[in-house]
Protein backbone atom coordinates (compact mmCIF):
# COMPACT_ATOMS: atom_id res chain seq x y z
CA UNK A 1 0.00 0.00 0.00
CA UNK A 2 1.45 3.49 -1.34
CA UNK A 3 1.28 6.41 1.08
CA UNK A 4 0.93 9.38 -0.48
CA UNK A 5 -0.02 12.73 0.80
CA UNK A 6 -3.70 12.57 0.75
CA UNK A 7 -5.98 15.46 0.45
CA UNK A 8 -9.57 14.62 2.16
CA UNK A 9 -12.50 16.92 2.43
CA UNK A 10 -14.97 16.06 5.74
CA UNK A 11 -18.37 16.68 4.75
CA UNK A 12 -20.74 16.92 7.44
CA UNK A 13 -23.48 19.36 8.35
CA UNK A 14 -23.13 23.42 8.41
CA UNK A 15 -21.42 24.36 11.98
CA UNK A 16 -24.06 26.06 13.50
CA UNK A 17 -23.84 25.73 17.22
CA UNK A 18 -24.50 22.70 17.84
CA UNK A 19 -22.09 20.90 20.38
CA UNK A 20 -22.06 17.53 19.29
CA UNK A 21 -21.83 18.35 15.61
CA UNK A 22 -19.02 20.86 16.13
CA UNK A 23 -17.35 17.92 18.22
CA UNK A 24 -17.27 15.29 15.38
CA UNK A 25 -16.30 17.45 13.38
CA UNK A 26 -13.18 18.54 14.76
CA UNK A 27 -12.78 14.77 16.06
CA UNK A 28 -13.27 13.23 12.38
CA UNK A 29 -10.66 15.63 11.18
CA UNK A 30 -8.28 15.03 13.99
CA UNK A 31 -8.20 11.91 13.09
CA UNK A 32 -7.68 12.17 9.40
CA UNK A 33 -4.76 14.39 10.00
CA UNK A 34 -2.97 12.16 12.42
CA UNK A 35 -3.36 9.57 9.66
CA UNK A 36 -1.16 11.51 7.63
CA UNK A 37 -3.49 13.11 5.73
CA UNK A 38 -4.31 16.86 5.02
CA UNK A 39 -7.68 17.88 6.02
CA UNK A 40 -10.45 20.30 4.55
CA UNK A 41 -13.92 20.81 6.25
CA UNK A 42 -16.44 20.94 2.92
CA UNK A 43 -19.36 23.77 3.48
CA UNK A 44 -22.87 23.57 2.54
CA UNK A 45 -24.44 26.92 3.31
CA UNK A 46 -28.00 26.37 3.64
CA UNK A 47 -30.21 28.07 0.99
CA UNK A 48 -32.61 29.42 3.86
CA UNK A 49 -30.05 30.72 6.20
CA UNK A 50 -29.44 34.60 5.88
CA UNK A 51 -26.63 34.19 8.58
CA UNK A 52 -24.40 32.01 6.27
CA UNK A 53 -22.21 34.94 5.10
CA UNK A 54 -18.34 34.28 3.91
CA UNK A 55 -16.25 34.72 6.66
CA UNK A 56 -14.77 37.99 6.34
CA UNK A 57 -14.69 41.45 7.87
CA UNK A 58 -17.69 42.47 6.14
CA UNK A 59 -19.65 39.42 7.48
CA UNK A 60 -18.27 39.60 10.96
CA UNK A 61 -18.99 43.45 10.95
CA UNK A 62 -22.82 42.99 9.83
CA UNK A 63 -22.60 39.91 12.61
CA UNK A 64 -21.60 42.50 15.03
CA UNK A 65 -24.45 45.15 13.53
CA UNK A 66 -26.95 42.35 13.83
CA UNK A 67 -25.81 41.36 17.44
CA UNK A 68 -26.30 45.11 18.83
CA UNK A 69 -29.77 45.41 17.23
CA UNK A 70 -30.68 41.83 19.04
CA UNK A 71 -29.09 42.97 22.44
CA UNK A 72 -31.95 46.07 22.00
CA UNK A 73 -34.58 43.74 21.15
CA UNK A 74 -33.38 41.52 24.13
CA UNK A 75 -33.72 45.03 26.52
CA UNK A 76 -37.54 45.43 24.90
CA UNK A 77 -38.36 41.69 25.74
CA UNK A 78 -37.39 41.92 29.10
CA UNK A 79 -39.11 45.39 29.25
CA UNK A 80 -42.42 43.37 28.22
CA UNK A 81 -42.67 45.37 25.16
CA UNK A 82 -41.31 42.64 22.64
CA UNK A 83 -42.32 38.36 23.54
CA UNK A 84 -39.37 36.76 20.94
CA UNK A 85 -35.85 36.18 22.58
CA UNK A 86 -34.12 33.54 20.36
CA UNK A 87 -32.61 36.03 17.52
CA UNK A 88 -30.24 37.46 19.94
CA UNK A 89 -29.62 33.50 21.08
CA UNK A 90 -28.61 32.37 17.86
CA UNK A 91 -26.49 34.81 17.19
CA UNK A 92 -24.46 34.30 19.78
CA UNK A 93 -24.25 30.55 19.45
CA UNK A 94 -23.15 31.08 15.84
CA UNK A 95 -20.50 33.57 16.66
CA UNK A 96 -19.24 30.89 18.99
CA UNK A 97 -19.53 28.17 16.37
CA UNK A 98 -17.05 31.02 14.36
CA UNK A 99 -14.69 31.19 17.04
CA UNK A 100 -13.96 27.25 17.35
CA UNK A 101 -14.33 26.87 13.77
CA UNK A 102 -11.07 29.05 13.44
CA UNK A 103 -9.41 27.60 15.89
CA UNK A 104 -9.93 24.10 15.94
CA UNK A 105 -11.39 23.22 12.78
CA UNK A 106 -9.20 23.05 9.43
CA UNK A 107 -10.06 25.09 6.15
CA UNK A 108 -13.20 25.23 4.53
CA UNK A 109 -14.09 25.22 1.12
CA UNK A 110 -17.87 25.16 -0.16
CA UNK A 111 -18.88 22.18 -1.64
CA UNK A 112 -19.14 24.30 -4.88
CA UNK A 113 -16.03 25.90 -4.74
CA UNK A 114 -13.54 25.01 -7.93
CA UNK A 115 -11.14 24.12 -5.53
CA UNK A 116 -12.91 20.97 -4.23
CA UNK A 117 -11.82 19.34 -7.62
CA UNK A 118 -8.63 19.83 -6.34
CA UNK A 119 -9.20 17.17 -3.34
CA UNK A 120 -8.25 13.58 -3.75
CA UNK A 121 -11.80 12.38 -1.94
CA UNK A 122 -13.46 12.76 0.88
CA UNK A 123 -15.52 11.52 4.12
CA UNK A 124 -19.03 12.22 4.49
CA UNK A 125 -19.77 11.76 8.17
CA UNK A 126 -21.00 11.73 10.59
CA UNK A 127 -23.92 12.90 13.05
CA UNK A 128 -27.12 12.64 11.02
CA UNK A 129 -25.53 13.28 7.07
CA UNK A 130 -27.84 10.93 5.47
CA UNK A 131 -31.55 11.92 7.25
CA UNK A 132 -33.28 13.28 4.78
CA UNK A 133 -35.75 15.41 6.68
CA UNK A 134 -32.66 17.62 7.85
CA UNK A 135 -30.91 17.63 4.22
CA UNK A 136 -33.54 19.09 2.09
CA UNK A 137 -34.12 22.65 3.99
CA UNK A 138 -30.14 22.86 3.15
CA UNK A 139 -29.67 21.14 -0.27
CA UNK A 140 -30.39 18.42 -2.34
CA UNK A 141 -29.97 15.01 -0.96
CA UNK A 142 -27.50 14.19 -3.33
CA UNK A 143 -24.73 16.74 -2.23
CA UNK A 144 -24.35 14.47 0.70
CA UNK A 145 -23.45 11.66 -1.27
CA UNK A 146 -21.19 12.99 -3.27
CA UNK A 147 -22.63 14.46 -6.48
CA UNK A 148 -20.61 17.47 -6.57
CA UNK A 149 -17.52 15.75 -7.05
CA UNK A 150 -16.12 13.59 -9.75
CA UNK A 151 -16.26 10.29 -10.55
CA UNK A 152 -12.32 9.65 -9.62
CA UNK A 153 -12.79 11.35 -6.10
CA UNK A 154 -16.43 9.28 -5.53
CA UNK A 155 -14.53 6.51 -6.29
CA UNK A 156 -12.07 6.98 -3.71
CA UNK A 157 -14.26 8.37 -0.85
CA UNK A 158 -15.94 6.54 1.63
CA UNK A 159 -18.88 7.45 4.33
CA UNK A 160 -17.19 6.98 8.05
CA UNK A 161 -20.26 6.66 10.99
CA UNK A 162 -23.05 8.41 8.62
CA UNK A 163 -26.24 8.51 10.29
CA UNK A 164 -29.73 8.38 8.97
CA UNK A 165 -30.84 9.66 12.61
CA UNK A 166 -34.07 6.83 12.32
CA UNK A 167 -34.41 3.03 12.31
CA UNK A 168 -35.98 4.33 8.57
CA UNK A 169 -34.85 5.88 5.40
CA UNK A 170 -36.72 9.39 4.34
CA UNK A 171 -36.25 9.75 1.06
CA UNK A 172 -38.75 9.94 -1.54
CA UNK A 173 -38.27 7.00 -4.57
CA UNK A 174 -36.86 9.36 -6.95
CA UNK A 175 -34.35 10.52 -4.30
CA UNK A 176 -33.76 6.63 -3.49
CA UNK A 177 -32.90 6.04 -6.93
CA UNK A 178 -30.21 9.11 -7.81
CA UNK A 179 -28.90 8.43 -3.97
CA UNK A 180 -28.64 4.44 -4.57
CA UNK A 181 -26.34 4.84 -7.48
CA UNK A 182 -24.08 7.70 -5.72
CA UNK A 183 -23.64 5.58 -2.62
CA UNK A 184 -22.59 2.24 -4.39
CA UNK A 185 -19.66 4.44 -6.26
CA UNK A 186 -18.06 4.47 -2.68
CA UNK A 187 -14.70 2.97 -2.41
CA UNK A 188 -15.94 2.12 1.98
CA UNK A 189 -19.56 2.69 4.00
CA UNK A 190 -19.67 2.84 7.26
CA UNK A 191 -22.53 4.20 9.35
CA UNK A 192 -23.32 4.65 12.86
CA UNK A 193 -26.15 2.43 14.10
CA UNK A 194 -27.00 -1.23 12.98
CA UNK A 195 -29.62 0.12 11.62
CA UNK A 196 -27.62 2.00 9.21
CA UNK A 197 -26.32 -1.39 7.98
CA UNK A 198 -29.92 -2.53 7.46
CA UNK A 199 -31.08 0.62 5.18
CA UNK A 200 -27.68 0.48 3.62
CA UNK A 201 -28.11 -3.50 3.05
CA UNK A 202 -32.58 -2.75 2.25
CA UNK A 203 -32.39 0.33 0.40
CA UNK A 204 -29.05 1.37 -1.33
CA UNK A 205 -27.94 -2.44 -2.00
CA UNK A 206 -24.87 -2.28 -0.51
CA UNK A 207 -22.66 -3.62 2.40
CA UNK A 208 -21.88 -1.25 5.33
CA UNK A 209 -20.46 -1.63 8.75
CA UNK A 210 -20.70 0.17 11.60
CA UNK A 211 -18.50 2.40 13.19
CA UNK A 212 -18.40 4.27 16.48
CA UNK A 213 -18.76 8.05 16.69
CA UNK A 214 -15.87 10.12 15.92
CA UNK A 215 -15.67 11.78 19.20
CA UNK A 216 -14.93 8.26 20.54
CA UNK A 217 -11.72 8.16 18.38
CA UNK A 218 -9.51 11.15 19.44
CA UNK A 219 -7.91 10.86 22.96
CA UNK A 220 -9.23 13.18 25.89
CA UNK A 221 -6.20 14.89 25.52
CA UNK A 222 -7.40 16.37 22.66
CA UNK A 223 -10.80 17.71 24.49
CA UNK A 224 -8.46 19.45 27.40
CA UNK A 225 -7.11 21.39 24.66
CA UNK A 226 -9.95 22.95 23.73
CA UNK A 227 -10.80 23.38 27.12
CA UNK A 228 -7.74 25.34 28.46
CA UNK A 229 -8.32 27.42 25.04
CA UNK A 230 -11.38 28.41 26.03
CA UNK A 231 -12.09 31.00 29.37
CA UNK A 232 -14.38 28.62 31.18
CA UNK A 233 -15.71 29.07 35.04
CA UNK A 234 -16.86 26.83 37.23
CA UNK A 235 -18.44 27.66 40.55
CA UNK A 236 -17.59 25.41 43.78
CA UNK A 237 -20.53 23.47 44.90
CA UNK A 238 -21.05 20.08 43.09
CA UNK A 239 -23.50 19.66 40.26
CA UNK A 240 -25.48 17.35 37.64
CA UNK A 241 -25.37 18.85 33.92
CA UNK A 242 -28.81 19.09 32.53
CA UNK A 243 -28.14 19.06 28.83
CA UNK A 244 -31.85 18.96 27.49
CA UNK A 245 -32.32 19.60 23.59
CA UNK A 246 -36.39 19.18 23.58
CA UNK A 247 -37.73 20.42 27.05
CA UNK A 248 -40.79 20.74 28.42
CA UNK A 249 -42.51 22.03 31.76
CA UNK A 250 -42.80 18.04 32.63
CA UNK A 251 -38.76 17.65 32.21
CA UNK A 252 -38.35 21.43 33.68
CA UNK A 253 -40.19 20.52 36.70
CA UNK A 254 -38.62 16.76 37.27
CA UNK A 255 -35.41 18.35 36.91
CA UNK A 256 -35.93 20.74 40.03
CA UNK A 257 -37.46 17.74 42.15
CA UNK A 258 -33.97 16.03 40.89
CA UNK A 259 -31.62 18.80 41.88
CA UNK A 260 -33.36 18.39 45.61
CA UNK A 261 -33.37 14.47 45.48
CA UNK A 262 -29.81 14.32 44.64
CA UNK A 263 -28.71 17.67 46.82
CA UNK A 264 -26.69 19.34 43.77
CA UNK A 265 -27.09 22.03 42.62
CA UNK A 266 -28.53 21.77 38.52
CA UNK A 267 -26.03 23.17 35.63
CA UNK A 268 -28.70 23.66 32.73
CA UNK A 269 -27.05 23.91 29.86
CA UNK A 270 -29.33 24.44 26.88
CA UNK A 271 -32.87 26.12 28.52
CA UNK A 272 -35.83 24.35 28.38
CA UNK A 273 -39.32 25.73 28.67
CA UNK A 274 -39.26 28.02 31.61
CA UNK A 275 -36.31 27.35 32.49
CA UNK A 276 -34.03 29.89 35.07
CA UNK A 277 -30.59 28.94 32.74
CA UNK A 278 -31.81 31.49 30.12
CA UNK A 279 -28.66 33.02 29.75
CA UNK A 280 -26.68 29.74 30.06
CA UNK A 281 -27.10 29.99 26.70
CA UNK A 282 -25.11 33.05 25.34
CA UNK A 283 -22.33 32.02 27.56
CA UNK A 284 -21.99 28.55 26.77
CA UNK A 285 -18.76 28.18 24.37
CA UNK A 286 -17.86 24.47 23.50
CA UNK A 287 -14.72 24.66 26.03
CA UNK A 288 -17.08 25.88 29.05
CA UNK A 289 -20.09 22.65 27.46
CA UNK A 290 -16.84 20.25 27.31
CA UNK A 291 -15.98 21.40 30.99
CA UNK A 292 -19.44 21.11 32.54
CA UNK A 293 -19.27 17.38 31.20
CA UNK A 294 -16.23 17.00 32.38
CA UNK A 295 -16.42 17.98 36.10
CA UNK A 296 -19.89 17.22 36.61
CA UNK A 297 -21.06 14.56 39.70
CA UNK A 298 -23.79 13.67 36.84
CA UNK A 299 -25.47 13.99 33.44
CA UNK A 300 -29.01 14.20 32.74
CA UNK A 301 -29.99 14.34 28.82
CA UNK A 302 -31.76 13.49 25.47
CA UNK A 303 -28.62 14.36 23.69
CA UNK A 304 -26.73 11.87 21.46
CA UNK A 305 -23.47 13.58 22.10
CA UNK A 306 -24.56 14.26 26.00
CA UNK A 307 -24.36 10.46 26.52
CA UNK A 308 -20.85 10.21 24.34
CA UNK A 309 -19.32 12.23 26.51
CA UNK A 310 -20.87 10.80 30.01
CA UNK A 311 -19.37 8.20 28.75
CA UNK A 312 -16.05 9.40 27.44
CA UNK A 313 -15.63 11.47 31.13
CA UNK A 314 -17.07 8.36 33.46
CA UNK A 315 -19.76 9.98 34.38
CA UNK A 316 -23.32 8.55 35.96
CA UNK A 317 -26.13 9.88 33.60
CA UNK A 318 -29.56 9.04 32.54
CA UNK A 319 -30.45 9.06 28.75
CA UNK A 320 -34.53 10.58 28.36
CA UNK A 321 -36.33 9.48 25.58
CA UNK A 322 -36.28 11.60 22.63
CA UNK A 323 -38.55 9.81 20.01
CA UNK A 324 -38.05 12.67 17.82
CA UNK A 325 -34.66 12.77 17.30
CA UNK A 326 -34.55 9.40 16.71
CA UNK A 327 -34.04 6.44 18.98
CA UNK A 328 -32.42 4.06 17.20
CA UNK A 329 -29.26 6.13 17.45
CA UNK A 330 -29.17 6.32 21.28
CA UNK A 331 -30.58 2.39 21.29
CA UNK A 332 -27.56 1.43 19.33
CA UNK A 333 -24.88 3.32 20.50
CA UNK A 334 -25.99 2.07 24.55
CA UNK A 335 -26.36 -1.37 23.67
CA UNK A 336 -22.76 -1.21 22.35
CA UNK A 337 -21.29 -0.48 25.91
CA UNK A 338 -23.61 -2.23 27.49
CA UNK A 339 -25.47 0.61 29.12
CA UNK A 340 -29.13 0.17 27.96
CA UNK A 341 -30.52 0.21 31.61
CA UNK A 342 -28.89 4.05 31.79
CA UNK A 343 -32.27 4.85 29.12
CA UNK A 344 -35.68 5.67 30.71
CA UNK A 345 -38.91 6.29 29.13
CA UNK A 346 -40.57 7.81 32.32
CA UNK A 347 -39.89 11.42 33.26
CA UNK A 348 -39.77 11.13 37.07
CA UNK A 349 -37.76 12.42 39.32
CA UNK A 350 -37.56 9.50 41.55
CA UNK A 351 -36.77 6.91 38.60
CA UNK A 352 -33.83 9.38 36.81
CA UNK A 353 -32.57 9.13 40.49
CA UNK A 354 -32.45 5.57 41.09
CA UNK A 355 -30.80 4.90 37.21
CA UNK A 356 -28.21 7.71 38.30
CA UNK A 357 -27.06 5.87 41.50
CA UNK A 358 -26.86 2.49 39.77
CA UNK A 359 -22.85 1.75 39.04
CA UNK A 360 -21.19 1.91 35.91
CA UNK A 361 -18.87 -0.89 35.24
CA UNK A 362 -15.83 1.61 33.54
CA UNK A 363 -13.29 -0.96 33.39
CA UNK A 364 -15.78 -3.30 31.09
CA UNK A 365 -17.02 -0.28 28.84
CA UNK A 366 -13.77 1.12 28.40
CA UNK A 367 -12.42 -2.26 27.16
CA UNK A 368 -15.37 -1.91 24.42
CA UNK A 369 -14.13 1.45 24.08
CA UNK A 370 -10.58 0.69 23.13
CA UNK A 371 -11.91 -1.97 20.43
CA UNK A 372 -14.03 0.42 19.32
CA UNK A 373 -11.35 3.09 18.49
CA UNK A 374 -9.31 0.41 17.43
CA UNK A 375 -11.81 -0.65 14.66
CA UNK A 376 -12.40 2.96 13.56
CA UNK A 377 -8.91 4.06 13.15
CA UNK A 378 -8.30 1.10 11.42
CA UNK A 379 -11.12 1.50 9.04
CA UNK A 380 -10.14 4.52 8.49
CA UNK A 381 -6.71 4.08 7.31
CA UNK A 382 -7.41 1.25 5.63
CA UNK A 383 -9.73 3.33 3.38
CA UNK A 384 -7.56 6.60 3.00
CA UNK A 385 -4.86 5.65 0.82
CA UNK A 386 -5.15 3.66 -2.73
CA UNK A 387 -3.57 0.17 -2.74
CA UNK A 388 -1.29 -0.54 -5.72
Amino acid sequence: MKRGKQTVGVLTHPLRGNYGGMLQAYALCRTVERLGCKAYLVGVKPDNDRDAEDEGVDGLWSTAVRLVKDVAGYVLIRAGVAKSGFSIIRRMVRMQARWFQRRFLPAEIDFTDKRIGRLSRFVVGSDQVWRASYIRPMTELGVFFLDFADERQRRGSISYAASFGTGVWEGTPEETRYCKGLVRELKAVSVREDSGVRICRDVFDVEAVAMPDPTFLVPTGDYERIIHAGRTHLRPDPYFVSYILDGSEEVEAMLDDLASGLSLRRQGVRPCVGSPFYWERFSCSVAQWLRYMRDAEAVVTDSFHGCVFAIIYHKPFVCLGNESRGSTRFESLLRTYGLEDRRVARVEAREVQRVLQMPIDWVCVDSVLDAERRRGFDFLRQNLYDET
